[in-house]
């Protein structure tokens, strides 16, 4: 059963990805990839999780009400992504000569075009990443390299769901903390999240939180991980090559508790491990692409993430670097044209 509440949830959050985007789009030339549905529908998600938990922690709104609220969200972003969706579709199948039959053509037939060879890389390619993609998920929701130590998400979203109150019960002991908890550590969404998704699929909270998060996580991350290769390569055959590779690390890395590797497999929950893995990535390629509303979304996401100091984390420090860079680049660029050396 976690497969299917796996790619049950997949489906809601690329929808909603494809929403957000879709909204996004509506008067950009340049459409986004379908790539980034499900990262920037994990990244929506986040946000939502942390406007309900501010709103449960410092509005004293009422767990019941928070539900309710999430599932309207859920469902207000999925509406625009099915039309999202549709429109994507609509343009793969009629798009000129590029249409998806004729792609899917040139993957089946025995030719010497140039081109045609590329696809048919790019659809074996395709099949190898899947084929990798399916491993790791199914040995992710056996729980095959499960690692919480020094985690409680699990138990903070228990204790939520069954006190039905927001970081007031200690987890452990079952008795309201008697001295509170930082402001800056209720401000953390994920065990909110992670409770009311739980509720709302009606599946428990400890296999959602261990098996079920990390189905889309991981997918995410590859997702994130081919846009991100395609728009610095400008090739998809090279860019799925370098998913594969990725891939294939996360296993090769899978031998320490501190390696990525390991991380993403067995601890995909963990807000560190999001931020490092999808967010940052997910910036650094919104960045390139001038999405600077999605860069923003970024940022925010990881505030309510990660315990970073006060909110700066890894996004606000790369947007600093990458916009210095930027600028000396084009200081340096148009020197040159000044000089009449470009």
């Amino acid at each position: 059963m976690i497969p299917f509440y796996g790619i049950l949830l997949f489906i809601a959050v690329t929808l909603m990805g494809a929403g957000s985007l879709f909204v996004l789009d509506l008067f950009k030339k340049d459409k986004t990839s379908l790539f980034l549905w499900c990262p920037v529908g994990l990244v929506t998600l986040i946000l939502w999780g942390g406007f309900f938990n501010i709103a449960g922690v410092f509005l004293n709104v009422s767990f019941d009400l928070c539900q309710k609220g999430m599932a309207v969200a859920v469902i207000l972003m999925c509406v625009p992504g099915i039309f999202g969706v549709a429109s994507k579709i609509r343009n793969l199948v009629s798009d000129g000569d590029n249409t998806l039959a004729r792609n899917l053509q040139d993957v089946i037939d025995i030719g010497s075009d140039k081109e045609a060879f590329s696809k048919k890389i790019l659809g074996i390619l395709a099949v190898i990443s899947l084929i990798i993609l399916g491993i790791q998920i199914y040995m992710v929701s056996c729980g095959r390299f499960l690692y919480t130590d020094g985690d409680m998400t699990a138990e903070f979203s228990n204790s939520i769901v069954k006190y039905k109150s927001f970081y007031n019960i200690n987890p452990l002991r079952g008795v309201e903390f008697t001295e509170g908890m930082p402001v800056r550590i209720k401000a953390l969404c994920l065990p909110a999240l992670y409770a009311l998704l739980s509720v709302l699929l009606k599946i428990n909270v400890t296999k959602f939180v261990w098996a079920v998060i990390p189905i889309v996580v991981i997918t995410a991350v590859y997702m994130v991980s081919f846009s991100l290769a395609d728009c610095v390569l400008k090739n998809k055959v090279k860019a799925l090559a370098c998913v594969i590779l990725v891939e294939i690390l996360v296993f090769v890395g899978n031998y320490g508790y501190t390696q990525r590797g390991f991380l993403l497999m067995g601890s995909a929950f963990r807000g560190t491990v999001i931020r490092d893995c999808v967010l940052v990535p997910l910036f650094i390629y919104c960045f390139m692409k001038k999405r600077y509303l999605l860069c923003v979304m970024c940022a925010v996401a990881e505030a309510v993430t990660v315990w970073t100091l006060y909110g700066a984390g890894l996004i606000i420090p790369a947007w600093v670097i990458l916009g210095v860079i930027s600028l000396m680049s084009r200081k340096a660029l148009g020197e040159k044209k000044k000089d009449g050396e470009i």
